[in-house]
């Protein structure tokens, strides 16, 4: 039996694309993921790695600032190429200390991270699902995407992160797996990156990012 319990994540994935002019004035915005909730089955809290800082942390904020960038940097690319550095955020379960293997609860055998997302945040680009601009074009918005990669880590060893087969008004696990797939050891990692949603020669346009990913902490 599959049991969800609602843990609210708030992501703000914040950003400004520069033109290559001395007289534009642009201001970055960083990016924050807000978590908040109780777990009532288990043990468990969710602790992560601060993607800026590397540190570990059960703070129920997390920074994705994708940085500011100059969008002629990119023009080279082709349609559906990444630009700009990935910013990752790796996840675990813990005891209420946040230093100690939780216990899932009766029953449960495993843990991950479900990305809930509807069908407008989402578009497809070069063949990937990705996610769109909250804010548009006409209000100061880019008009890049940013694409979304996760990966389970088996007993907390790294490994290859993959994109993520995004689904308006489904379930979409940052394992990639089509249902909770890490074991109390494991950990989940999280990427997001720009992604191009314009023509080779052609650059990003100027402006800001921002979506909001809810997120449900999900046991079977």
């Amino acid at each position: 039996m599959r049991h969800i319990f609602s843990l609210k994540k708030t992501a703000l994935l914040g950003t400004a694309l520069l033109a290559a002019t001395a007289s534009q004035v642009s201001h970055a915005q960083d990016a924050t993921i807000n978590i908040t909730g109780q777990i009532s089955a288990s043990t468990c809290i969710v602790a992560f790695t601060d993607p800026t800082t590397g540190a570990a942390s059960t703070s129920k904020t997390i920074n994705f600032g994708l940085g500011t960038i100059n969008g002629t940097t990119a023009s080279a690319g082709v349609l559906g190429s990444t630009f700009g550095t990935a910013q990752s955020a790796t996840f675990s379960v813990k005891d209420s200390t946040g230093t100690t293997t939780c216990t899932l609860g009766t029953g449960n055998t495993a843990w991950d991270l479900s990305l809930g997302l509807g069908s407008s945040q989402i578009t497809t680009v070069a063949g990937n699902t990705v996610l769109t601009n909250s804010v548009a074009t006409t209000n100061g918005g880019t008009n890049a995407a940013v694409i979304l990669k996760g990966v389970r880590n088996p007993n907390g060893v790294a490994g290859t992160p993959a994109t993520l087969s995004l689904v308006g008004g489904g379930t979409n696990y940052v394992s990639g797996s089509s249902s909770p797939a890490a074991a109390v050891a494991d950990t989940l990692t999280l990427t997001a990156q720009f992604v191009k949603t314009s023509a080779t020669g052609t650059a990003p346009s100027n402006g800001v990012f921002n979506q909001t990913i809810p997120v449900t902490l999900a046991y079977k």
